[in-house]
């Protein structure tokens, strides 16, 4: 036993004096042998540029010392070795010995063209990065392009604009980047081995930055590093002797640019907000070089104050804005100590990553320095809790080896103190410790091979070692064929299965991707029986057909036959005009198609469209707002296609929304929670035709629901609810659902009719008294209807009860003990601001910021006054914390659209104080709105500059913004909608491997079409007929996602602006499978969502943005 611990007491010895440990590597190809002369690059600190090279020896070997980096993950780095011809790889580096296996090459081709589609010859291509299919959780999984060996791969451009770059792991995915001088950097992913048409660079000439940086006394400074940074792009150059420097390669937009002294010793602040235009020169005031200030201090164990080196540090501050990115990180010595050297101003440190064994600081360190100043900022660090325990069989046995994850629950992990998920490996005892978890309630769950049966949740900290039970997982394989329509297998077919995996805590996703063999079968094995799968084909030339549901067959997942179509056939014809004139330069496509296959009219209008299925299909063409099409056309035949503007937008239209929501109320059967909010979207407008909907075969209608229709009309049109709304009130029996109804109702006539708010105040007053004496125990029931008392209280001019029933709130939220009841709070605070906010000051950053984002959104419509307030502390309290964000952009939008006609100066003051990380696009396009035009157009450029910027719904806010800005100023307009195709345009390689949709499942692909119908509705109909086709086939019939069902019907939703009949038709032919699988239906939500559009008048629709079309409102 002493032998087998001695090895590891040394190590522990060893790295704890921070003493050079042995690192040993042997290098291996495919077959085991090993690989002489592969070249090493060991990168120890992912945030440092220090690199070791080495290179295999005859036997493959390369050795070297390193000393470990403490208080991190990865203490020895990672090793990216490259030995042609074998493909690039990554790989984690640990004490000892190291086997890396390299893998057979391929290769990632694409082409280059211009916005005429034209190929490029000799742009530069490079390779930045490639991982593995599916994506890895362990990023040190992406093998990332050394810089030094950045010329091995990067290549040129042929005359064809196509390129290939080889070196690339079969199955992965290649981050590839056009960093060519004269066109705007871009990176794109491409699939290993697709062909060059799935990898398509539209190149768009480049903006460019030049200027001077110069130091203190005027002199120039040579060999700084100037950098350009934007969301998803970036430009660097070096200064000349004379101080100048030349930033190429940028796109348009807003940008920041800011300086890196190499040496660290001088500074300047960086500028931000430089709006660039495409294929322009843009000259900025000079960098003025500085000493600047200095922030230093330890950081130390805050229980022991024991130093603790190696731990990364970031600041933000007027040198480095958060909104440009570029960070630059440095890590504490060996005596815990950093020095950052900053611009004068207000700067904030945080801890770059989450180190181990310790907590997130609750909060980053905020100073504000002068210039020449030196200021002391010591950071103690909280050493997490931590658990012990054994992994046991169903027996109590233990299990070597055995591995669970932990993750905190979500209620007490917040964006700011971030915890990330944890994981325990057993030894060979079945002993395990787990260090570094914060108080609260953390969630066990599955990890490798294992699944966890007890317990599934512990609330930390324990008083003993936890036991955690554990059986070795059952793992099926998924079996499956792919068949044309006459029965012959198909080999080579691309099946990409989507597993989506529930632990009982969480949802996680992953791609798993195999090809059919000769017979046409694939196989998927290692799956858990819990899993939900999708499948997806992709085969060029082949169209999907049906099949590829998945179902449990005999311990089991069994795939339906995938039946696939070529498309051998085409199709002829002649585009022309009204008058019979050929119509040149006009496209044609089919949504039957291949999908990327469009063809041109020549000069007489002829076109011949290839890649077509042998069987009837559809045919549309446009040209300039002109649209054409045919249905039933049979392949090799040839057919004319009139192009004539398109039909006006449909009128608004209740009873035709109405008949639609009849159709998806018939079709919800059993889905009840989904259901129950289809009548409620009648009921603004026609309250009678939402009752006959929701009745039910006896005639009545659920209280509940009459209470919801009550309050929504109440809400939405007060004069019509105070006639309409009593005579129905009167006919409930559920005293709860009437309380909430009369509040609603009594809140929106008590200015129109005082005697009737009275009498329903009177009523709910009575019925909180009974219900409060029998239910004394109830306390959230007892707040909410003191709340909704209150506010009516207050609109019928009774202040002291109003007073009294919030205090009665107050009183009773401070006997609840459940801390996590404290977003009950905001409903208080929503209506009194003196009583809550003391209150509220006490809660911790992250319960605070929660509680004002509901007390803004719960009270807007009520007090906007006190809604204000709330607001305001919540953006002063995001601006303190620039790791976090969201709450404040996602309030402003409530409250903006509310005080916007009364306060035009307020909300354009609001939109402009949310922080630059979310939503500040958002909140500056709703102020916009309210603005003279003048101010509004300046107003939109901020917001089209803080859109470019955004890391997600990019393309769907530059959209909206290019929309509104064309009503303005048409030439903008049409600028900012190319801000909005080019951002679009940079997914396609996404899109094409169906991986398009962005964090909120939509790509922007629906809300670009829409807006941009206004300007050309044929351009916007071909674009959406051909990303319906790629989703629907991508989906292959089988609907499992939130995100992908999102996409496929906000597609079909937003043909509803170009042609409502094709709209609705989408909607019926979205793959329906799936259904109840827990997420909303697409085909139902895209037929809710054209009822809600058949609802507008013609201002609304320009006025809201898309798919933001419900007229009813949730609060009082």
């Amino acid at each position: 036993m002493l032998r087998k611990l001695f090895p590891l007491l040394y190590l522990a010895f060893s790295l704890s004096a921070a003493w050079a440990v042995p690192i040993k590597g042997k290098v291996v190809g495919p077959d085991g042998k090993p690989v002489v002369g592969a070249q090493v690059l060991i990168r120890q600190d992912p945030f440092q540029d220090k690199t070791l090279t080495l290179a295999t020896d005859q036997d493959g070997l390369f050795k070297t010392d390193l000393e470990p980096l403490a208080n991190t993950a990865q203490a020895f780095g990672t090793a990216t070795v490259y030995a042609p011809p074998l493909a690039l790889a990554t790989v984690s580096l640990a004490p000892g010995d190291n086997l890396i296996k390299l893998e057979s090459a391929t290769q990632v081709q694409g082409v280059v063209r211009d916005r005429e589609d034209k190929p490029i010859s000799d742009a530069i291509v490079k390779l930045q990065y490639t991982q593995p299919v599916p994506p890895p959780e362990d990023h040190w999984n992406l093998t990332t392009v050394p810089e030094a060996w950045d010329s091995k791969f990067t290549v040129k451009s042929g005359a064809d604009g196509q390129w290939s770059i080889t070196g690339i792991t079969p199955s992965s995915l290649a981050g590839i980047a056009l960093d060519d001088p004269r066109y705007a950097h871009q990176v794109i992913q491409v699939k290993a081995g697709a062909p060059a048409t799935d990898a398509v660079i539209t190149a768009r000439p480049g903006a460019i930055v030049t200027g001077h940086v110069v130091y203190a006394d005027g002199k120039p400074a040579q060999d700084i590093k100037v950098i350009g940074i934007k969301q998803g792009a970036w430009g660097h150059a070096q200064t000349a002797a004379d101080g100048t420097y030349y930033l190429a390669s940028l796109p348009s937009g807003a940008i920041t640019v800011a300086v890196v002294d190499p040496s660290g010793q001088i500074v300047a602040p960086a500028i931000s907000d430089i709006e660039l235009k495409t294929g322009e020169t843009t000259k900025i005031a000079d960098f003025k070089l500085m000493e600047g200030a200095l922030i230093e201090g330890t950081v130390t164990d805050s229980a022991s104050n024991a130093p603790l080196a190696g731990v990364p540090l970031t600041c933000y501050g007027p040198h480095q804005p958060a909104r440009g990115g570029g960070f630059r990180i440095v890590r504490t010595d060996k005596a815990g100590h950093y020095q950052l050297r900053v611009a004068p101003g207000k700067n904030i440190i945080s801890v770059w990553a989450q180190v181990p064994k310790y907590l997130p600081l609750t909060k980053p360190i905020q100073v504000d320095i002068k210039q020449g100043e030196t200021w002391q900022a010591p950071i103690q660090m909280v050493k997490g809790l931590s658990l012990v325990g054994t992994v046991v069989d169903k027996e109590g046995k233990p299990v070597a080896n055995a591995k669970f994850k932990a993750t905190l629950d979500y209620q007490s992990n917040h964006d700011a103190q971030w915890m990330e998920e944890l994981e325990a490996d057993a030894d060979n005892m079945g002993q395990w410790t787990m260090d570094g978890l914060a108080h609260g309630k953390w969630h066990l769950s599955s990890a490798g091979e294992w699944d966890v049966i007890s317990p599934n949740e512990v609330t930390v900290p324990l008083d003993a070692p936890l036991h955690v039970t554990v059986q070795k997982a059952t793992l099926w394989t998924l079996k499956g064929r792919v068949i044309t329509k006459g029965q012959q297998p198909l080999a080579g077919v691309d099946i990409k299965a989507s597993v989506e995996i529930y632990n009982g805590y969480s949802l996680r996703s992953t791609v798993r991707e195999v090809q059919t063999d000769a017979q046409g079968q694939f196989t998927i094995d290692k799956l858990r029986p819990t899993v939900k799968l999708s499948l997806a084909t992709n085969m060029h030339g082949y169209n999907y057909v049906s099949g590829g549901q998945v179902t449990q067959q005999n311990a089991g997942f069994v795939a339906q036959d995938i039946v696939l179509v070529p498309l051998t056939s085409r199709i002829t014809g002649r585009v022309v005009d009204t008058e019979g004139k050929p119509v040149p330069g006009a496209k044609v496509m089919s949504p039957d198609g291949e999908i990327d296959v469009q063809a041109v009219a020549d000069a007489d209008g002829k076109f011949v469209l290839s890649a077509v299925p042998a069987s009837q299909v559809m045919v549309v063409a446009g040209y300039k707002g002109r649209i054409g099409e045919a249905h039933g056309i049979s392949s090799n035949t040839a057919v004319n296609i009139t192009l004539a503007p398109p039909k006006p937008p449909v009128a608004s239209d209740v009873q035709r929304a109405y008949d639609l929501l009849e159709e998806v109320w018939a079709d919800t059967e059993g889905m009840k929670f989904y259901r129950e909010d289809i009548p409620i979207v009648l009921a603004a407008d026609a309250p009678d035709l939402a009752l006959k909907i929701a009745r039910k075969k006896d005639g009545s209608v659920d209280d509940s629901m009459m209470s919801q229709i009550i309050s929504n009309l109440a809400r939405s049109n007060p004069a019509q609810a105070a006639v309409w709304a009593p005579p129905n009130l009167h006919q409930m029996q559920n005293a709860g659902a009437i309380f909430t109804a009369s509040i609603s109702l009594g809140l929106a006539v008590a200015d129109i009719n005082p005697a009737l708010a009275r009498d329903l105040y009177n009523r709910a007053k009575a019925y909180d008294k009974g219900h409060t004496d029998n239910a004394a125990v109830d306390q959230q029931s007892i707040i909410m209807r003191a709340v909704s008392l209150s506010k009516l209280a207050r609109r019928i001019g009774a202040k002291d009860e109003a007073k009294q029933f919030v205090a009665k709130a107050v009183e009773v939220f401070k006997t609840i003990k459940d801390k996590n009841q404290e977003w009950i709070l905001c409903w208080i605070a929503a209506v009194d601001y003196d009583q809550t906010s003391k209150i509220i000051d006490e809660l911790p950053s992250e319960q605070r910021k929660s509680v004002l984002e509901e007390a803004v959104m719960r009270g807007a419509n009520y007090d906007p006054q006190i809604a204000r307030r709330w607001l305001d502390q919540l953006i002063a309290l995001e601006k303190t914390d620039l790791r976090s964000g969201g709450a404040a952009g996602l309030a402003a939008q409530v409250l903006i659209p509310i005080i916007g006609k009364t306060d035009p100066a307020g909300v354009l003051e609001i939109a402009r104080s949310i922080p630059e990380r979310f939503y500040k696009a958002d909140t500056l396009t709703l102020a916009a709105q309210f603005q003279p035009k003048d101010v509004a157009l300046r107003v939109l450029h901020e917001a089209a500059n803080a859109a470019s910027n955004q890391p997600f719904d990019k393309v769907g806010n530059l959209a909206r913004i290019a929309a509104l800005a064309y009503n303005l100023d048409p030439q903008y307009g049409l600028e900012v909608f190319a801000m909005a195709r080019e951002a679009w345009d940079s997914t396609k390689a996404e899109r094409a491997d169906g991986r398009g949709a962005g964090p909120n499942g939509d790509d922007g692909t629906a809300a670009l079409a829409y807006y941009y119908s206004r300007i050309d509705p044929a351009e916007s109909r071909l674009l959406l007929e051909t990303e319906f086709s790629r989703w629907r086939r991508s989906l292959a019939g089988i609907l499992d996602g939130q995100d992908r069902n999102k996409q496929i019907g906000s597609i079909a939703t937003a043909m509803v602006a170009i042609d409502i009949e094709r709209a609705i038709e989408m909607s019926w032919i979205i793959p329906t499978a799936g259904r109840n699988n827990g997420w909303s239906p697409p085909q139902l939500d895209a037929q809710r969502a054209i009822a809600q559009y058949l609802l507008l008048s013609d201002n609304q629709r320009h006025e809201r943005p898309f798919n933001q079309w419900t007229n009813s409102n949730f609060f009082d």
